[in-house]
């Protein structure tokens, strides 16, 4: 994508509905949605829901000293910048660039400051002597997912809790409103940005650094804030009902999903009721120098059984959209958000132990694998199979949670005995991201290293690195190590030839460990 264009309104199916040209290299100049502005970034590519930057930019940092001055490039296209002061060069900023990483950090936020009033509408604020509440309003289209993040919620606490902060926020709107022509350049007027900190890729021309996209910022201290609560009206305690004691004896609901991405579609309806098509951009890295406890509160007591989510790879792609078209449609809402990363300065430390989830389909066919096996060569005992939640990402990765549902991905631990040796198999259940292509690997731990301190670093390193094995880790861990390749599409994932085709990778596999696997009679 070349550059962002003006801003333009429209009435769409008897609502009036905001736009942002845009220009494509070797295209006709395009008009889309406003709610989009979070993944427009000048110099990006695009495919399907996922935007790709472009490789040969550069990377500068500045921090803000004094207030930056607005500034208009009238022979490009009109469009505002704001321009900072920094040794040991001065930086650009686009005024839609700058609104995006501190206020636009996914579509219902963007949706909310191309409204009169929007902040006002979506939530309220009280105030207590030992605390605040931020209180959503009963007919907000803002969705509990999107408080599913510390930094979310951080974000949300600086923009609501700060009059500055809002007022900036509601001066999109104001710039549009007062200008009298049809098609409007992007400005608002920032908060105090005195002291902030900002990282962000571009090039130099003429000693002037042009910023396409801002990767980081940190606020200056902002002090001690208040205790947080906040309610919004989707969030309820779940109670979740076992198959047996005192409840209905109703089995879990079986969902079936695509395993294949959704399908991004402008023009699809949207069903509000629909779980939301989520994708979460690890670009950005936000970093508010708060100290306050934040916590969203629990409403009404929810009874309900958690499904069983089966993944299809062979069932076709859902559409994902975001036409509301009156709540008539079939397709899932998108929203694409960029703040969802841990934070730098406060990430969270892992501690030494797993927990414990329910096993998935894909991941109870190896299962059944390690079974057989067992079943098949009399030394060759099953100690434990175990599945775990994966450990959060040291930074936001997109395919750490499940896009159909939006939990952590979960991986197999098998402890196996064999005579004095202990191995142990970890396979990482790659359901609904087929790209995903990761082996199976055989361990045995060094005699120094005890068996979960080294199923955690390794769990830890991989999803680090985006769910790839991290083989320098590895060694560190293992005395031995091998590795078990996944058998070939055209074997239907469970079916018998595919159990044994893999068995037989698994025996060529621990043969070559050097250990003696006995046949049973």
């Amino acid at each position: 994508m070349q550059s962002i264009g003006k801003i333009s309104v429209d009435k769409v199916d008897g609502k009036f509905k905001w736009f942002v040209e845009l220009q494509f290299s070797g295209h006709e100049l395009s008009r889309v949605p406003a709610e989009l502005i979070p993944m427009i970034v000048v110099n990006s590519i695009y495919r399907n829901k996922v935007r790709y930057q472009h490789q040969d930019l550069r990377e500068h940092s500045w921090k803000v000293n004094e207030k930056p001055e607005m500034y208009r490039i009238e022979k490009e296209d009109g469009s505002y910048y704001f321009r900072f002061v920094s040794e040991p060069s001065q930086v650009l900023v686009s005024a839609i660039e700058l609104a995006r990483a501190l206020f636009l950090n996914n579509f219902h936020l963007t949706r909310t400051a191309f409204r009169a009033n929007g902040l006002d509408a979506m939530a309220n604020i009280e105030e207590y002597p030992d605390k605040s509440i931020i209180r959503f309003n009963r007919f907000s289209d803002y969705p509990l997912s999107n408080l599913s993040s510390t930094t979310a919620l951080k974000h949300l606490v600086w923009l609501l809790m700060s009059a500055e902060n809002r007022s900036s926020f509601n001066s999109i709107f104001e710039h549009l409103v007062n200008n009298e022509d049809n098609y409007l350049d992007f400005c608002f007027t920032p908060p105090d940005l005195s002291g902030w900190k900002f990282k962000a890729k571009g090039y130099f021309y003429n000693d002037i650094f042009y910023a396409n996209e801002i990767t980081e910022f940190r606020t200056s201290a902002i002090g001690h804030l208040p205790n947080i609560e906040i309610y919004h009206p989707n969030k309820k305690e779940p109670i979740v009902l076992d198959e047996g004691g005192n409840d209905t004896g109703q089995r879990k609901p079986h969902v079936k999903v695509s395993g294949k991405p959704d399908e991004l579609d402008f023009k699809s309806g949207v069903n509000p009721k629909r779980r939301h098509s989520i994708y979460k951009s690890p670009e950005l890295k936000q970093i508010f120098n708060m100290v306050n406890h934040i916590e969203v509160i629990p409403g009404e007591k929810d009874p309900r059984r958690k499904p069983r989510v089966e993944v299809d790879d062979d069932k076709p792609s859902e559409q994902s959209g975001i036409n509301h078209k009156n709540g008539e449609g079939e397709a899932k809402e998108f929203d694409y958000q960029i703040n969802t990363g841990t934070e730098v300065s406060e990430m969270e430390v892992q501690p030494n132990e797993l927990t414990k989830v329910e096993s998935t389909d894909r991941l109870k066919v190896i299962e059944h694998l390690i079974n057989a096996l067992s079943a098949e060569y009399s030394n060759l005992l099953v100690v434990s199979i175990n599945t775990y939640r994966c450990p959060k990402p040291a930074k936001n990765i997109s395919n750490y949670y499940y896009e159909n549902t939006q939990e952590a991905r979960v991986f197999l631990w098998a402890k196996l005995s064999i005579g004095p040796t202990s191995l142990h198999i970890l396979e990482i259940d790659n359901a609904g991201h087929q790209k995903m292509k990761i082996s199976t690997p055989i361990i045995e731990f060094k005699q120094s290293l005890e068996p979960v301190n080294g199923v955690i670093k390794i769990i830890q390193s991989c999803v680090d690195s985006g769910f790839k094995w991290n083989t320098e880790t590895i060694k560190d861990c293992a005395q031995t190590v091998r590795y078990v390749t996944h058998p070939a599409k055209k074997f239907e994932t469970g079916d018998k030839a595919h159990i044994e085709r893999w068995m037989s990778y698994f025996i060529t596999q621990l043969r070559k460990l050097g250990v003696y696997i006995d046949r049973a009679l």
